[in-house]
C-alpha cells in the first residue's frame, strides 16, 4: 500500500464515479443559494444532510437570473480534511484549483503548514494547478495514473510540476456576463464578447488568470476553434487523453467529442459536466477542451 495519498477539490469537475476510481478523495467548495450553502457536488448530501441540486436544476436557475455565489474552502476545514490522512501515517499530495481565480489553494498552504508544526514526521505538499473544471481534473488524472504505477512521492511532486504548464484549456462561453459579474474577466472584454454574436476563446495563462485569446464570430466557429487548438498545441492526442466539460450542454461536448475521435483517433475522451462553483462562474451554454500539451 503507498505511504502517501494523493487529493485535491470538487472543482475538478470529475464525472461520477471517477475520483473513486482513480482512489482520490475531494473536499468540496460550497455555492450559496438564497442564503443557503450547498456542497459543490451534484445531488450530493452535505454534512448537514442538504441535498445539492442536480445539473439542471442548477444551470436553469441560472437562465431564470438568480445570483449565485461561491465560497473556497476554510483553512479549518482543509486542516480537517488533511489531519485524517496524517493521522493515519499519509504523507498528502493535494491539487488545488488555481490561484489565478480562487483563494483555496492559499488557504489549502496555510492549513498544510500549521498541520506540519503538529506532524513534524510527515509530508504535505499543495501544488497550485494553475487551472480550472476539467482541466484541472485532467491534472489530476494525470497524477493519479503515476500513482497507481508505483511512483514515488517525490518523483510525484516533481513530474506534476514538470508538467503543470503542459495542460492546456480552450474555453467558449454562451454569455460572459457571467464572467464580467464574478470579477473573473473584465468588463470592456464581457461587453465585447457579446456584441455581434462575437465569442471569444478564453484560455489561462502560466499563473492560472483567464484570458481573451482570440474572438471568433458565431457558435459554430467558436467549438471549431477548440477542435482546431488540439490539432496545433496538442502532444499526441491519439494517445493523451482529451477532457471535454460543458456546462448544460451534453449534446454539444457529445459532437466536439466525435469530431475529436475522427481527426485523431483519440483513445481516452472523458466528458463531464461543468460543476456548480465553476459553472456559476461562466454559466451554462460554455464549452472547454483540456489536453497535454505545448507549455502555455
Amino acid at each position: 500500500m503507498s505511504d502517501y495519498v494523493l487529493l485535491s477539490d470538487s472543482t475538478t469537475d470529475l464525472p461520477p464515479g471517477l475520483a473513486e476510481e482513480l482512489d482520490v478523495a475531494l473536499v468540496p467548495l460550497t455555492y450559496i443559494v438564497d442564503g443557503v450553502d450547498y456542497d459543490d457536488r451534484w445531488e450530493g448530501v452535505s454534512e448537514s444532510g442538504r441535498v445539492s441540486h442536480s445539473a439542471k436544476e442548477f444551470y436553469e436557475l441560472l437562465r431564470s437570473g438568480k445570483v449565485i455565489t461561491t465560497s473556497q474552502v476554510s483553512e479549518y476545514r482543509f486542516m480537517e480534511f488533511f489531519q485524517q490522512y496524517l493521522k493515519a501515517g499519509k504523507d498528502i499530495v493535494f491539487l488545488a484549483l488555481s490561484s489565478g481565480i480562487s483563494g483555496t489553494y492559499h488557504q489549502a498552504a496555510n492549513a498544510a503548514k500549521k498541520l506540519l508544526d503538529t506532524y513534524p514526521g510527515r509530508q504535505v505538499t499543495v501544488i497550485d494547478s494553475t487551472v480550472a473544471s476539467m482541466g484541472e481534473g485532467l491534472y489530476l488524472y494525470l497524477a493519479a495514473q503515476k500513482r497507481k504505477a508505483g511512483i514515488t512521492y517525490d518523483k510525484l511532486v516533481s513530474y506534476m510540476m514538470s508538467v503543470r504548464t503542459k495542460v492546456n484549456g480552450w474555453v467558449t462561453l454562451d454569455d460572459l456576463q457571467f464572467l464580467k459579474r464574478s470579477g473573473r474577466l473584465n468588463a470592456p472584454a464581457s461587453v465585447f464578447g457579446n456584441m455581434l454574436s462575437i465569442k471569444p476563446i478564453i484560455t489561462m495563462d502560466k499563473l492560472g488568470h483567464l484570458i481573451v485569446n482570440k474572438v471568433v464570430r458565431g457558435h459554430k466557429k467558436s467549438l471549431q476553434m477548440l477542435v482546431d487548438s488540439v490539432t496545433k498545441r496538442a502532444d499526441d492526442p491519439t494517445n493523451n487523453p482529451i477532457f471535454i466539460s460543458h456546462a448544460d450542454c451534453l449534446a454539444t461536448a457529445e459532437e466536439i467529442k466525435e469530431q475529436l475521435k475522427k481527426r485523431f483517433g483519440t483513445k481516452t475522451i472523458i466528458t463531464s459536466s461543468i460543476g456548480s462553483v465553476i459553472g456559476s462562474h461562466c454559466g451554462p451554454g460554455t464549452i472547454a477542451v483540456f489536453f497535454v500539451g505545448q507549455e502555455r
